[in-house]
């Protein structure tokens, strides 16, 4: 799930910015993106929508910002691909499995009583994909969705706007008046 957020109010802040560096420029807004996100991940990392076992998928939660060159700015909520461990005596990588906790999935298993993991085929709207060597699978159940990290995006719209502005305005005006 993907929020998106324009903001718009703070023309006259942006314009003064326009004048400077974009280094400057840049600085800013990644500062205000960071305090806009930061709401966002702690909502998601306190969720009781889902039951997270090992304690893994909440520790992997994370805020990751990237600032392109052509000046936009993105701050992304998700897992942390180097958050690794260990859960009743299996590896587990959160980064792996957040998307089937947030969206939800099917179970599907061999129709034949044999089979590895490699047999099993998923079935998507009632279409068969095969591939060479494959059994048909069999859809056993679903996995119901437990959305933490959207709802988060949109339960802090009004306190991540509030943020940004704040933090934006505090940098343009730090750097106007340098």
């Amino acid at each position: 799930m993907q929020v998106s957020i324009r903001i718009q109010g703070i023309e006259e802040a942006a314009r003064k910015l326009a004048n400077v560096r974009n280094g400057v420029r840049r600085r800013v807004l990644r500062q205000a993106n960071v305090a806009a996100s930061r709401p966002i991940r702690a909502t998601a990392r306190k969720a009781t929508s889902f039951v997270d076992r090992s304690g893994l998928l909440r520790r992997s939660i994370v805020l990751k910002t990237k600032t392109y060159p052509s000046g936009v700015v993105v701050s992304v909520v998700g897992a942390d691909r180097n958050v690794q461990g260990q859960y009743k005596g299996r590896r587990r990588v959160p980064a792996n499995y957040l998307h089937l906790v947030e969206a939800g999935h099917r179970i599907v298993t061999a129709r034949l009583g044999s089979g590895s993991v490699k047999d099993y085929v998923a079935l998507r709207r009632n279409q068969k994909f095969l591939r060479f060597g494959q059994r048909l699978g069999s859809v056993a159940g679903m996995v119901a969705p437990r959305p933490f990290v959207g709802p988060a995006g949109e339960s802090n719209v009004s306190n991540s706007l509030a943020k940004f502005r704040d933090t934006f305005a505090r940098g343009a005006e730090r750097e106007a008046s340098r």
